[in-house]
């Protein structure tokens, strides 16, 4: 006779937790927020809207990063202001807006890559100067349709956006919904 015993359903596996070191740009939320919230993984996962420095940054089951070295890159690195003014795209699709001026993008990300001695998206696209500073707007999910002209129409319309870049931050958690946190944010030199 065949038991009427359930087995315990397993627990979904966990995506692995990980670390990033980006700008957030909370000025571009109001015309990118519902287009990430929607199209990009990450926005899911509660990441804001950001230009990434370094990703992934270092694996925290290996080794905590070195918030005293973050600190002092970004102690040493001037406020700036940052306009988004115009979209690019991507093989998968992915739509983005890129940030002007791109060149303190670029050298935050040699400076952190080089203290860490990590590459950016893990040397997936290249090495440190092979990185394009951007702002993810939509990536092509597997189970929906993404009309990218009607997103980047739309998205053109709110540009430009021009904020001040004051800190760097450092992000923590999961690619699971609501997974990522700030861990901290360094200030930038006044």
């Amino acid at each position: 006779m065949a038991s009427t015993r359930q087995s315990p359903e397993r627990a979904p596996e966990q995506s692995p937790e990980l670390t990033a070191v980006v700008v957030e740009v909370p000025a571009a939320e109001p015309v990118v927020g519902r287009w990430r919230a929607r199209y990009d993984r990450a926005a899911r996962a509660g990441v804001p809207a950001h230009v990434t420095v370094c990703f992934p940054f270092v694996d925290p089951s290996e080794q905590e990063p070195d918030e005293d070295v973050l600190r002092e890159i970004a102690v040493t690195t001037g406020a700036f202001d940052l306009t988004l003014a115009t979209t690019g795209t991507f093989e998968g699709p992915v739509l983005w807006v890129a940030p002007e001026p791109a060149e303190p993008f670029r050298e935050l990300t040699r400076r952190v890559c080089a203290a860490f001695d990590v590459l950016p998206y893990g040397g997936a696209h290249g090495g440190v100067e092979d990185a394009v500073p951007h702002l993810t707007v939509a990536e092509q999910p597997q189970d929906l349709d993404l009309d990218l002209d009607e997103v980047r129409a739309d998205v053109e319309r709110g540009l430009p956006i021009t904020t001040r870049v004051e800190a760097l931050t450092l992000l923590q958690g999961r690619f699971e919904p609501g997974g990522w946190r700030v861990r901290r944010r360094f200030p930038l030199r006044s």
